[in-house]
């Protein structure tokens, strides 16, 4: 027997009784068949209050194995929330995976090809026999993170285990693993107290052995019923029958919350809308200074509330009943203000998604796009733009609608994601929002000049329109605004493609805002061009030292899944195939290429640079086939406007080299958009017609695809292919590296 946290019980008069001590009967029969289980996937099934959670407790001290517990939250519903969280528990076990945590997205297809796969690997690397016991695994409901269990419980090695505490049915899965002896299934009913476990809880609390049986019939051994019912036992009438209260939310309230002092009850209702709040959050939300205080006596009152990880804890059955409370006993408008306190507190504390619950609980937009508009120079100038997406998600379009900065950001997702309609939508949006004037007010316009950046990028405009208009956003924006990169570079190559002679002038300045502000990708990409411009006027070593810095900074960043990352991985191939790196020049070339069919539909004139710049490096690994397709699509991508600038004589160039080179070297296959479309799904476990429903295309279409590719790639397989194509750059790497 084991004793629990202390239970003060108060009596009518209001004043402290002495401590009670609540005991815990260890689950002696549970414990050895867990203990000498080999399953490497145990599944924990019962309803709320089941005991899931204290088994799993005694279970970490008796078994000698790494023993890693995960509290499940609803944000873990999101599939690169929950990855994240498996990589750092996983990571507890060691070794330690930065690259993993790096490369975590939910956007496909890299999370399918990637980080599903890529999990499992790391799950069945770790070195030392461990449990991870994953509690509350219900509240994942998302297919994909599904398949992301389903990939880690495929790996655990024998000697460790999963363990899915759940108040559902077990993943479908299971019962496969099931048939083949790897997963054990303990079911509510294996997990009801039995005759003796009651017994031994009745006995322990005092009570006559004839109470036991009596207990165990009225709550069917349910462990929290039966622990509250045999609290309450000693206050009811000798020889009385009967089930505990029906409504387990009245019994919390009278044997629980009535017996607080007003303040303490009155804070734990209202600081209820938050899982495991701290004493100064609740001082935030509440406006008091004594939060400490009470929470302590609190927990010195009921072992339901514990203190645990600078937070306080709260029973999930006290906890639906405090919020029943809240919303029984406190006005509408105050429950709304507590929700926005939280929202900003959130906000303020790094937690982006907490922070819109509340604030959308709350109707305070304001906050909303505050937390939006953070994400958006993350997504434009980092790997990972699946957290800005996500963030909109939660919100209908009505609101997105109702807010200018919201419409922006929306438009910028739509952009990064290659959705085209969306893009137009929003932009459409957010110029309502601006008025049918804004151009005229983007050099006094914060927001006029932030949605100008935007049309920049997109292209909309001539080459000379797009160079005034950047011009003026830079003047119209905050000096600390991380828009002011990209309109400086966008400024740069349009004053580039005019012959500007003073446009090499301003790339500096740029580099120094990118650096300033965070933004790398824009710093890589002013480096780049730089390095492009030196590489032109002869000077190969400046040029291609400037280039190799800015594939540094793309590697370092993780940018090489970042659409916009096509320009300075371009450079960096023709650098790397200058200076004869042939190998490393043909993977980064690949993935140029594949990033800058990403951009179809923007920025036209990167639609002429990349191929040109791609086609100079393919001359120089002997690709002469490769490099003529390319001219071909830069020719494709000429506009009238684009052909009276600078990339008219770069192409010209390219030609020539190619009209003078008569050789026609082996290389890289010529994949066209479609076939790298199906290429980068083929890492995945994905079938045939489940990436035809990924891309809308029909099974048999996949698979001549998939033949189309193999034949290009010289291979004879879909592993083969994948090998192949991850070693020209064609696809991404694996999660480990």
């Amino acid at each position: 027997m084991v004793l629990a946290d202390h239970l003060v019980v108060v009596p009518d008069d209001g004043t402290a009784a002495a401590v009670t001590t609540v005991p815990e009967v260890v689950r002696r029969s549970l414990l050895d068949r867990l203990l000498s289980s080999r399953a490497t996937v145990v599944v924990l099934r019962g309803q709320a209050g089941a005991g899931k959670s204290t088994l799993l407790r005694q279970w970490a001290q008796e078994d000698r194995r790494v023993f890693v517990g995960l509290d499940l939250r609803a944000r873990h519903d999101s599939p690169a929330v929950l990855a994240e969280a498996l990589v750092r528990a996983l990571v507890d076990i060691g070794p330690d995976e930065p690259a993993a945590l790096a490369a975590l997205t939910d956007e496909e297809p890299t999370y399918s090809s990637v980080v599903v796969p890529g999990l499992g690997d790391v799950a069945g690397s770790r070195a030392r026999p461990f449990v991870l016991a994953l509690d509350d695994a219900h509240l994942l409901t998302d297919r994909r993170a599904d398949s992301l269990l389903r990939s880690v419980a495929d790996s655990v090695p024998d000697g460790s285990t999963l363990v899915l505490a759940t108040r559902g049915a077990p993943p479908t899965w299971v019962v496969r693993l099931r048939a083949q002896g790897r997963a054990l299934v303990l079911d509510p009913v294996d997990l009801a107290f039995d005759r003796g476990e009651a017994a031994e809880l009745a006995a322990s609390l005092g009570l006559p052995a004839a109470e036991a049986p009596r207990l165990l019939r009225e709550t069917d051994g349910w462990a929290v019923a039966l622990h509250l019912a045999a609290l309450a036992a000693p206050n009811r009438e000798a020889g009385s029958a009967g089930p505990v209260p029906d409504s387990l939310t009245d019994y919390l309230r009278s044997e629980v919350l009535d017996l607080l002092p007003p303040d303490e009850r009155d804070l734990l209702v209202r600081t209820s809308i938050v899982e495991a709040p701290s004493a100064d959050q609740c001082d935030h939300l509440l406006g008091r200074f004594d939060s400490a205080l009470l929470l302590h006596d609190v927990v010195r009152r009921t072992s339901l509330v514990r203190e645990r990880d600078n937070g306080f804890r709260v029973h999930h059955l006290l906890r639906d009943a405090l919020r029943i409370e809240l919303a029984e006993t406190v006005p509408a408008d105050e429950i709304a203000a507590v929700h926005g306190r939280a929202g900003r507190w959130f906000l303020a504390h790094d937690d982006p998604e907490s922070a819109v619950d509340h604030a959308l609980a709350a109707g305070d937009l304001a906050t909303i796009a505050t937390v939006v508009g953070q994400a958006v120079p993350e997504s434009a100038g980092s790997g990972r733009s699946d957290r800005l997406a996500r963030l909109l998600g939660r919100l209908t379009d009505a609101q997105i609608a109702s807010d200018p900065w919201l419409s922006l950001a929306a438009a910028w997702s739509c952009l990064q994601r290659g959705d085209v309609e969306g893009r137009e939508r929003w932009t459409l949006h957010a110029e309502a929002h601006a008025g049918p004037a804004w151009r005229a007010t983007v050099r006094s316009d914060p927001y006029a000049a932030s949605l100008a950046v935007l049309v920049a990028v997109v292209g909309r405009d001539t080459v000379a329109a797009t160079r005034d208009l950047c011009d003026d956003a830079l003047v119209g924006m905050g000096p600390d605004d991380p828009f002011r990169c990209p309109a400086a570079f966008i400024r740069v190559v349009m004053r580039t493609l005019l012959d500007d002679p003073e446009a090499e002038a301003l790339l500096p300045e740029g580099r120094r805002w990118a650096r300033a502000l965070s933004v790398a990708i824009n710093e890589a990409d002013t480096l780049a061009f730089e390095g492009m411009l030196r590489l032109r006027r002869g000077d190969v070593a400046g040029g291609t030292a400037l280039i190799d810095e800015a594939g540094r900074i793309v590697a370092e960043h993780h940018g090489d899944r970042l659409a916009t990352a096509a320009h300075p991985l371009s450079a960096y191939a023709l650098s790397l195939a200058i200076q004869r790196r042939d190998t490393e020049a043909v993977q980064v070339l690949g993935q140029a290429r594949r990033l800058t069919q990403q951009l179809h539909g923007l920025v036209p004139w990167f639609h002429v640079m990349a191929p040109v710049i791609q086609a100079r490096a393919a001359l120089l690994l002997g690709d002469t086939a490769l490099a003529r397709q390319l001219v071909a699509d830069a020719h494709q991508a000429m506009t009238p406007d684009l052909a009276a600038t600078t990339l008219s004589a770069s192409l010209s160039e390219v030609e020539e080299l190619l009209r003078t080179d008569g050789a026609s070297a082996a290389g890289a296959a010529t994949l066209t958009p479609a076939e790298l479309r199906v290429l980068a799904y083929l890492p995945s476990h994905l079938t045939f017609p489940q990436i035809g429903e990924h891309l809308f295309l029909s099974a048999s279409t996949v698979k001549t695809h998939a033949l189309s590719i193999y034949r290009k790639l010289g291979v004879g397989s879909r592993s083969d292919a994948v090998d192949r194509a991850r070693r020209l750059g064609l696809v991404e790497r694996s999660l480990r590296g």
